[in-house]
């Protein structure tokens, strides 16, 4: 149900979207802070922007928040349980998130419900396909698929639990990695398929794209086929990401010595490197121009092939996925406290 946006949400929201006389978050180098939001509880998951800039987040107590391209407040909306696998959009553009009820939402751009149905099971995670519109969800060790027409079209056992988030490829196929090692690759399932990944003790999966995936075990990275056969391997590494908006995405690797590596996903080829001395991540996003990488003290550090572009700090907790938004020249970026900024870049401050 919609609810009406209470006065002191409002008077909160107007005064986290200005940032005249606000001192925080202190942006360095050619980094500016556009505008900035407090959501008033913890966040669960990166924020979520439509094609039109609207920007969404999902808090851990079941407030959607939802602000215009501006960063002043636009509307909030209530949902059953929890939401604690985060927002996303549809090709639609509308905002998709799962609750604990456990119950789907779809909501325009404006706050009005598109449809609200309820789902087989109660999600551990979750991600949309953003061309088909399909939801997908898993609990325990099954795979539920969702649309907007269908509601439930098909489910699938995954023969162990999740351990990591869900990432989608740019071909529509959801990466999914399970407890005893098994990665398993699936668009429905009659075009799916899953690979044992021998000698791996803490496996996380952090990307997939290029029709491989990102497999960090400790301080080793490796890049897993399809197939399940590794096309090259990285010691020491701390974090990384793949590149998207190019032909061909890269691997753009943070190693433990601080040295930041853009590598060709063919080879593992080093194609370039800086120094981002300092930087503790919590999470990594790349362009294929701009790294940002979101640190684990709550500052944002943005690096190009010249090195260090600026920094920022944004929240007293760890940061979530940074978000690029290229049409606008700026990265979204949350931390677990509940904050929220649109860093924007030298030349539109």
């Amino acid at each position: 149900m919609f609810r009406p946006v209470r006065l002191a949400l409002l008077a909160l929201s107007a005064a986290c979207a200005s940032n005249a006389a606000l001192a925080q978050p202190i942006c360095t180098g050619d980094l500016y802070r556009k505008w900035r939001f407090h959501a008033g509880a913890p966040l669960s998951h990166s924020p979520a922007v439509s094609s039109h800039g609207e920007v969404a987040v999902a808090t851990h107590e079941g407030y959607l928040h939802a602000l215009h391209a501006s960063g002043a407040f636009s509307w909030s909306y209530t949902v059953e349980g929890t939401l604690l696998t985060g927002v996303f959009v549809d090709a639609a553009d509308h905002f998709v998130a799962a609750s604990s009820a456990p119950k789907v939402y779809s909501l325009a751009e404006d706050g009005t419900p598109h449809w609200v149905f309820t789902a087989p099971r109660k999600p551990d995670h979750s991600v949309v396909d953003p061309t088909r519109g399909i939801f997908f969800l898993t609990r325990g060790r099954g795979l539920y698929a969702l649309s907007s027409k269908a509601g439930l079209i098909w489910s699938m056992p995954l023969g162990g639990n999740v351990i990591s988030p869900l990432r989608m490829d740019e071909e529509g196929a959801v990466w999914i990695l399970t407890d005893g090692g098994t990665l398993h690759r699936i668009r429905t399932p009659y075009f799916s398929a899953q690979w044992p990944l021998p000698d791996k003790d803490r496996p996380q999966l952090l990307d997939a794209a290029g029709g491989v995936a990102l497999i960090l075990d400790g301080s080793t990275l490796d890049v897993v086929e399809r197939g399940g056969k590794s096309r090259w391997q990285r010691q020491n590494v701390v974090h990384a990401a793949l590149t998207r908006g190019g032909k061909e995405p890269q691997v753009v690797v943070l190693y433990g010595n601080g040295e930041l590596q853009w590598l060709t996903l063919k080879s593992g080829k080093r194609v370039r490197r800086v120094h981002a001395d300092g930087v503790r991540p919590s999470a990594i996003s790349a362009s294929q121009s701009l790294v940002f990488v979101g640190g684990a003290d709550g500052r944002l550090t943005v690096l190009s092939t010249e090195g260090i572009v600026g920094q920022c700090r944004v929240s007293e907790a760890a940061l979530l996925q940074p978000v690029y938004d290229e049409a606008r020249g700026q990265v979204l970026v949350a931390g677990g406290d509940g904050e929220l900024a649109a860093i924007g870049f030298g030349s539109g401050r």
